[in-house]
Parts: structure tokens; sequence; C-alpha cells
């Protein structure tokens, strides 16, 4: 899971001296890897579903936010994770001529938890009056706790500001010191709730900083154009997409991350 309610998790174990004075063996910091089984796929899988979905179309009904939570609940780590985002007029018509910046594939969804997704940006025709989301495909593994991969990931979000119709949220990946991380980032999901909890739509901040998921609690940022009237911010979940690297090229369509 990679939440910003999460308590970090990695507990390293340093170099020492024994009774004899004698440096012992420094153990080897934890990798991250692609697990075995990632070229399995599972389409359309029973266990790993769309928990909640909501969406607010603008004032002009000529943009929209649309935001999701992805739910984990088999006994395995859902690994890349495609999901797509369609939005609808009333009579079921898509509102855009082309969503392939709608095709996410989230890397990691530990056994039991959640991730979301979100995006935002202008419709070509028609008021977005529905939102479908499907879960296309994901890869079943088996958990590795010796995979930092397939580790939690803890973020604690530390600011959430709002100007101009855009947000912007201050978050630090928590990793733990001492470790190098080979991680790569692919992306930051945002999703926003109303007052009383209900999803209103979300965003994707694609700029993909270097050595983002490395992590020591430095502040990071994500900026999200599309911000729905009625986000209460306090209620902002965020999800930090980081894999081993970067697939794009490898699969069609191909996901905007």
């Amino acid at each position: 899971m990679r939440q910003h309610w999460l308590a970090p998790l990695l507990v390293l174990a340093l170099a020492g001296c024994n009774a004899e004075g004698r440096e012992t063996e420094r153990p080897q910091c934890p990798r991250a890897s692609a697990p075995p089984g990632k070229d399995v796929v599972t389409e359309h899988p029973e266990g790993v579903t769309v928990a909640e979905r909501g969406f607010s179309p603008g004032g002009s009904g000529r943009t929209v936010s649309m935001g999701a939570v992805i739910a984990n609940s088999t006994d395995r780590v859902a690994y890349r994770t495609r999901v797509s985002l369609h939005p609808l007029d009333a009579n079921g018509k898509p509102v855009l001529r082309t969503d392939t910046w709608l095709h996410f594939e989230i890397p990691v969804i530990l056994p039991g938890e959640q991730a979301v997704v979100g995006a935002g940006g202008d419709v070509d025709s028609g008021r977005t009056e529905r939102l479908d989301v499907e879960v296309d495909w994901t890869h079943l593994v088996a958990l590795d706790p010796g995979n930092l991969l397939l580790r939690p990931l803890p973020i604690g979000v530390q600011n959430i500001s709002r100007a101009g119709g855009a947000m912007t949220v201050d978050f630090g990946v928590e990793n733990g010191p001492g470790c190098a991380d080979d991680r790569v980032e692919r992306g930051i999901a945002v999703l926003f709730r109303d007052i009383g909890g209900t999803v209103v739509g979300g965003g994707f901040d694609n700029t993909r900083v270097a050595n983002r998921c490395a992590g020591s609690g430095d502040r990071q940022q994500a900026v999200v154009k599309v911000v729905p009237p009625t986000a209460d911010l306090t209620k902002t979940r965020i999800t930090a997409y980081c894999d081993v690297a970067d697939p794009r090229g490898t699969a069609s369509p191909e996901p905007v991350n």
C-alpha cells in the first residue's frame, strides 16, 4: 500500500563489533526487483476491484475530475495493475475523442490494501454524467518481504494548499536511512473527497522527480491542476507509484505512466 497513513516499517541492521573487537559483517540492504510471476497476466481479476469511484464536472462542463480506489482483497501482491477511466455523457457515450491519458498502471498493491487512481482535464464534447472504471488486468505474485519493492511505502503528508484552482501537496516518502533505493517513480496519484467522505475526483502528477521513491522524509511536491470545488483537502489521499523500471513501450494501449 502506498498511502499516507502508514507507519515506517523498514528496520536497518548496522555493522558493529563482536566481543573480540573485530567488526561484524554488515548485512546487505534490501533491494527492489521485479517479482517472479510478473509475466503471468490475470485479466479482470476477481480479487482486485474498484472499491469506490467518483467524479466532478467543471462548472461549464468542459472539464472533469475523476478518482477511484482500487482494492486488493487477495492474499497475493497485485503487480502492475492496469486501470482505465471512462468518462461518459448521459447517453453513455464517451466525452473524449481519445482517452490514452486515462490508462494507468499501479505498480504495487499489497494484499488487503488499496491504491488510488486519479485524473483531471478537458472534455471534447458533452458533459460528464457517469464514470466507468475498469481493472483490465494485473499480475498476482507471491508476497516477498525481502524484496524492497513489495514492502509498505510509508508516505507522510506535510501540507496541502490550493491556489488558482490547482492544488499542491507536500509530502515525504519514508524508507528509513542508510540504504540506497533502486525504485523508479511512475507518478503520484491523488484522490479527492467532499466533506461527507464521498469521492469527487482526483488527479495525477506525472513529473517523475529523480530519487523520489528513495525518500528520507524530505519534502516532495505533487501538483494537480483540476480540483473539484467541493473537495475537502483534509481528506486528500495520495499513492506513490514506485516500480523497478519504466515499462512504457511494452504493452498496448500504453499506460500514461
